[in-house]
């Protein structure tokens, strides 16, 4: 008898549905007394229309709900842990502290949906649309956002460990302090997003566009950002140590007073970039883009800078004790103050550069362009000059004992009070240079040529290679020769040594 009932109220039951004129999924759930809430667990609502629907705390667990159109609906609290909602509608849905573990999103609408401490994690929200959803404090640890669209949504304190965002467009969202350690976010667009204090350590940003992003006080420590665009963004105070930015552009982006400790910089564009008193020592930045850059008072010791394009940039006062600078493109930079202390600067064009009061004891420039350069006041002890190109170089009182000039043109150069004592000046070429008070006991003067030098109160003595004729041609243009030669402690000096 009992299952006879049942028969009974069954077919009753489906009658009802069948001569309803109701859509409604509420209505037909209460014909058929179900509850909502509870009765629909692994059910098949794929497409079924549950909008503004009102069901905290529902069950849906294992419940199919592709394409289901939940627009509107008040969802805090449910269960849908492992449920299907694959291109479903969810937009507006309160959905706080719902329970998405592992649910399929993917492509589903959640544009300005309320996901506040939702836990989304290992969920698949693989090109779902999240724009203008609030998501503050929610869970997306692992999950998949590939190619999402989260334009413009909250994102405070939410937690992106190892979740994948590569593609997805985050351009203007809010990810300040977001935790975003070991993310991937390969071509994604972060483009005037504010990640500000953000934890992206060990994040891969491979070619992310970045542009006009706020990072400052970010932590990128060992983040892959090759290729990325970081043009115009803001890296000040950020940690940027042992980050991978080779080919990335940073053309006016501003780095003040971040941390730059093994970085790699290699054929990246940092053109007007902002990097006064960056820490840069011992970084690999050979063929990057640096021109017009402003790195004055930069600690760019033991940097790698060969093939670089330091291009009328701002390097004042800055350390580049040791770096390397070979066939660098150093023309019309600033290095006034700066201390290139035995750096590598072989074949480097410096033409037009303002070197005056900078240390280059020790430095190497052998075959450098130094034509037009200002090197007033500079210090050159002990500095290779051999074969470089000086023409028109101003060199008044700077400091060249012990220096290698040997086959450098100096010709037209102004080397007024310059200490040249020592100096090797074998086959050099001073014609029409001025050399006026300049002292040069000791130098060595093999075959130079003084042809229409001006050499009035120039100091001589102890010439190896001075021919006797020589001696006598520059005595009658006012050349003044002292014997016995005097000790360097004797004559007064007129640079910093």
């Amino acid at each position: 008898m009992a299952d006879a009932a049942s028969f009974e109220k069954l077919e009753f039951a489906i009658k009802q549905v069948l001569n309803t004129e109701s859509a409604n999924f509420f209505e037909l759930a209460d014909m058929l007394a179900l509850d909502p809430l509870t009765d629909f667990v692994g059910a098949d609502l794929s497409r079924t229309d549950l909008s503004q629907g009102v069901l905290p705390q529902a069950c849906f667990t294992e419940t199919d709900l592709r394409e289901a159109n939940l627009s509107a609906m008040d969802l805090r609290e449910a269960d849908l842990s492992q449920a299907i909602l694959r291109g479903a509608d969810l937009s507006r849905t309160r959905l706080n502290r719902a329970y998405l573990i592992g649910v399929d999103l993917s492509q589903a609408n959640l544009s300005k949906a309320h996901l506040g401490r939702t836990d989304l994690s290992a969920a698949n929200l693989n090109q779902a649309n999240l724009s203008r959803a609030d998501l503050s404090a929610a869970s997306l640890i692992g999950a998949n956002l590939r190619g999402a669209v989260l334009k413009m949504a909250k994102l405070s304190r939410v937690k992106l460990i190892g979740a994948d965002l590569s593609q997805a467009i985050l351009s203007q969202a809010n990810l300040s302090e977001v935790n975003l350690s070991q993310a991937i976010l390969r071509q994604a667009d972060l483009s005037n997003a504010n990640l500000s204090n953000a934890n992206l350590s060990g994040a891969n940003l491979s070619r992310v566009n970045l542009s006009g992003a706020n990072l400052s006080a970010a932590n990128l420590s060992a983040a892959n950002l090759s290729g990325a665009n970081l043009s115009g963004a803001a890296l000040n105070g950020a940690n940027l140590s042992q980050v991978n930015l080779s080919s990335a552009d940073l053309n006016n982006a501003i780095l003040n007073g971040s941390i730059l400790s093994q970085v790699v910089l290699n054929r990246a564009h940092l053109s007007r970039a902002v990097l006064g008193k960056a820490s840069l020592s011992g970084v690999a930045l050979s063929q990057a883009d640096l021109s017009e850059a402003d790195l004055s008072k930069a600690n760019l010791r033991q940097a790698h800078l060969s093939e670089a394009d330091l291009s009328e940039a701002d390097l004042s006062e800055a350390d580049l004790r040791e770096a390397r600078l070979g066939r660098a493109n150093l023309s019309r930079i600033n290095l006034s103050g700066a201390n290139l202390g035995k750096a590598n600067l072989s074949s480097a064009n410096l033409s037009g550069a303002y070197l005056n009061g900078a240390v280059l004891s020790g430095a190497f420039l052998g075959r450098a362009n130094l034509i037009g350069a200002n090197l007033i006041g500079a210090n050159l002890i002990g500095a290779n000059l051999s074969g470089a190109n000086l023409i028109g170089a101003v060199l008044s009182q700077a400091n060249l004992i012990g220096a290698d000039c040997s086959r450098a043109d100096l010709s037209e150069a102004v080397l007024i009070e310059a200490d040249m004592r020592e100096t090797r000046l074998s086959q050099a070429d001073l014609t029409g240079a001025v050399l006026i008070g300049a002292f040069l006991s000791r130098a060595r003067l093999n075959r130079v040529n003084f042809s229409e030098a001006i050499v009035e109160q120039a100091r001589f003595s102890n010439n190896a290679g001075l021919m006797e004729s020589d001696k006598a041609d520059l005595q009658e243009r006012g050349a003044i020769f002292e014997e016995p030669p005097p000790s360097i402690s004797d004559i007064p000096h007129f640079v910093k040594r």
